[in-house]
């Protein structure tokens, strides 16, 4: 009797286990259908166009229709959000960062969504991630505490300890009854009121400590033949023998020296150092990514700017650009050395357009005038250098990139 029991109990259990992986992958494929839907019908709405009192033409939209896109976006932006608590409950963090993320590209402006795919990344130790995420919730919701607190940890977890006390005393001015804030607070300020005290005394026993050698095994190219005598310079005793001895037939020397070694030891973000597997048939087995989780996945397993290419040619431009655009600080510069190397190769009005046409969508993007902001001066001229060869870009565009 009991036997049949436990046999009953075990084959509800194995149904609702199968009842809701059913249910999951359904959402799944509905939510990418939505959304393909959702955009086939932004492609095609229609426009109306009307004359303002001084003659300008204004366009507009079906309001209506807007406002139902608008609905049907933030409903399935709310079941991708459930999806993602679904494998988070399950312990499937991986999981349900990619549903956070496809809830994110549906409605970025939700605290809650951020905040979610934050937690998802602390389980699975990614704090850096994870602190990125909180401070993007806490721009749309400055007094969310979850998003403080846990910005807070993973501060603490990645030793940023007066970040993490400012936090933490931030959420104890919203939740003064929050005991774990409480403490770790009261950690990190004995932490930092520790006095660290520094001698040049001898330890005590000394002669006592026993140290172990370490082998080292110099691996680096050294930049100058060691084969060839090199006179010795007797030490300057004044400015104007330092310069006699820097004249330029002595740089030039050196520099003749040294042009036969490695790339990196000389220069090492310098176009000229791609490498030579640049040219090698690497595979490329990528689709068209679904979200911004699968484009960046696909982009960093990709090696060489030839498949990089490919890969931005798999979808249309506006869409692959809205994809990079939660990190586009991060990869503003690949991409545009990736089309640099792609117009060099090509060197076709092809090229040309379809670069023109990926950096249009990219400049159109909501953290572009970020990106552009945190550009080196190296990494303003591989820009330029692109710019030289797309010789048919827009004034405006140009403007966008290099002012």
């Amino acid at each position: 009797m009991f036997a049949d029991l436990d046999m009953v109990t075990h084959t509800n259990w194995t149904g609702e286990i199968q009842e809701t992986d059913a249910k999951l992958k359904s959402q799944s494929a509905k939510g990418a259908k939505v959304v393909q839907q959702l955009r086939n019908k932004r492609q095609r709405a229609k426009h109306v166009v009307r004359v303002d009192s001084d003659g300008s033409e204004i366009e507009e939209s079906g309001g209506e229709e807007e406002e139902n896109e608008e609905e049907e976006r933030l409903r399935m932006a709310e079941e991708f959000k459930n999806e993602g608590n679904t494998y988070f409950k399950s312990g499937k963090y991986e999981k349900a960062i990619e549903s956070y993320t496809m809830s994110l590209s549906l409605d970025t402006s939700n605290a809650v969504f951020a905040a979610n795919r934050a937690m998802a990344y602390m389980k699975i130790k990614k704090y850096r991630e994870a602190e990125d995420d909180c401070t993007r919730a806490l721009k749309h919701d400055p007094s969310y505490e979850k998003a403080l607190f846990r910005r807070a940890n993973c501060r603490n977890e990645l030793g940023k300890l007066e970040g993490a006390e400012n936090d933490y005393k931030s959420v104890l001015k919203i939740n003064p009854k929050n005991r774990e804030a409480k403490n770790t607070l009261e950690m990190i300020n004995n932490r930092l009121k520790t006095n660290v005290s520094w001698t040049l005394e001898r330890p005590k026993n000394a002669s006592k400590i026993k140290f172990e050698g370490v082998d080292i095994l110099e691996k680096n190219t050294p930049l100058i033949d060691t084969n060839k005598v090199v006179k010795s310079i007797e030490p300057a005793t004044c400015i104007e023998e330092i310069e006699e001895k820097m004249k330029p037939e002595v740089v030039n020397t050196i520099n003749e020296q040294t042009k036969d070694q490695p790339a990196e030891l000389v220069k090492k973000d310098s176009l000229e150092t791609v490498k030579k597997e640049e040219e090698s048939d690497e595979p490329f087995n990528y689709q068209a990514p679904k979200n911004s989780f699968e484009l960046e996945r696909d982009w960093r397993s990709i090696k060489t700017y030839k498949n990089k290419a490919k890969y931005l040619q798999i979808g249309e431009p506006h869409m692959l650009a809205a994809y990079f655009a939660p990190q586009l600080p991060k990869f503003l510069v690949e991409i545009c050395t990736t089309l640099l190397h792609h117009v060099k190769r090509e060197s076709g009005r092809e090229a040309i357009s379809f670069s023109i046409d990926f950096l249009s969508a990219v400049a159109r993007v909501p953290r572009f005038n970020t990106a552009l902001f945190f550009l080196l001066e190296a990494e303003k001229s591989i820009i330029k250098e692109l710019f030289d060869l797309l010789y048919s870009a827009p004034a405006n565009l140009q403007a966008a990139f290099l002012n």
